[in-house]
Parts: structure tokens; C-alpha cells; sequence
């Protein structure tokens, strides 16, 4: 990573659960909005309001050019004893379908490993040639998504 940037990792976790005046997520999009990375991982399901995020970040990345974004797909079957049911299969589908007319494929992992290797490589390898090219500030602030777990998404805060 270019000496000098700082990833900040935004979480809706950090986000205070009270009154909104429009709704919650309207506070976590904004917040995509804003930032200079969006990274987005699912499994076996993308539900309404994961969707909800990567259209913000998506929008935003059509008028300015950013949020980088990155969409990362657990291959790895469902954790042992959970079962998934049709309408979480047929959202999973229904999203890779779309980021497939768009052009953008997602990254594939089967492990917490790879998937934090493959972050880490990614995001050097993004900052450090848009640093060059002046086009990073010294502060980035970076949103997670997740579709799997909380706890996954929070898991890989150290890129």
C-alpha cells in the first residue's frame, strides 16, 4: 500500500440503530456514496437491502467513477445444517445474472484465507495504481456488504 493512505472500513454495525429520519438504509447508502471502495461479498442468498447497496454504490460509480467495486462470491457450500430455501437460491441467481449483463464478474472463494488474500492483493494493486495517477486522496474510506454474515463482513478489516 502507498505510504500515506489509510483505509477506513465503514460497517453498518458502527451505524447507531436509532430513529431515522427517512430510514436506516438511507444513512448506509449515503455513506457508499461516499466512498472510495465498496466491497460486497454473498453466498447463498443477496437480500433486498444488499442490493439496495451495491445499486447505490453501482449509481454512484456511474456519475463519478467511484466507489471501486468489488463483488465477491462464497463458492463454498452452506454451512452444515442450514438449509436454503428457493427464493434465497433464485436471489442468489437472479444477482450473478445481473452483474453478468453488466460485465462485471464476481470473484469466487471457497475460504476466509483466500478471500482475505485476494482482498488484500486486490485493493494494493487498485490503490497503488490510482495513487499514481493522483486519483486516490490520503484518506479512503471503504464500505463492506455483506450477504452472508455480519460478522464475515467485520472479519476482514485489516487489508
Amino acid at each position: 500500500m502507498p505510504r500515506g493512505v489509510f483505509l477506513e472500513l465503514v460497517i453498518w454495525e458502527d451505524f447507531l440503530d436509532a430513529l431515522s429520519a427517512t430510514r436506516l438504509q438511507d444513512e448506509y447508502n449515503r455513506v457508499i456514496r461516499e466512498c472510495d471502495l465498496f466491497v460486497m461479498l454473498f453466498h447463498t442468498k443477496v437480500g433486498k437491502y444488499t442490493e439496495e447497496e451495491f445499486e447505490a454504490a453501482v449509481g454512484q460509480f456511474q456519475t463519478t467513477r467511484k466507489p471501486f467495486i468489488f463483488t465477491y462470491y462464497k463458492a463454498a457450500a452452506a454451512p452444515a445444517g442450514r438449509t436454503v430455501n428457493a427464493a434465497d437460491t433464485a436471489s442468489l441467481v437472479a444477482f450473478q445474472a445481473k452483474l453478468k449483463a453488466m460485465g462485471h464478474y464476481q470473484t469466487v472463494y471457497n475460504s476466509v484465507a483466500e478471500l482475505n488474500l485476494h482482498c488484500c492483493l486486490t485493493t494494493r494493486r487498485k490503490l497503488c495504481s490510482a495513487w499514481h495517477a493522483s486519483k486516490v486522496p490520503s484518506s479512503c474510506s471503504m464500505a463492506w456488504t455483506s450477504a452472508v454474515t455480519t460478522r464475515a463482513a467485520s472479519a476482514y478489516a485489516p487489508l
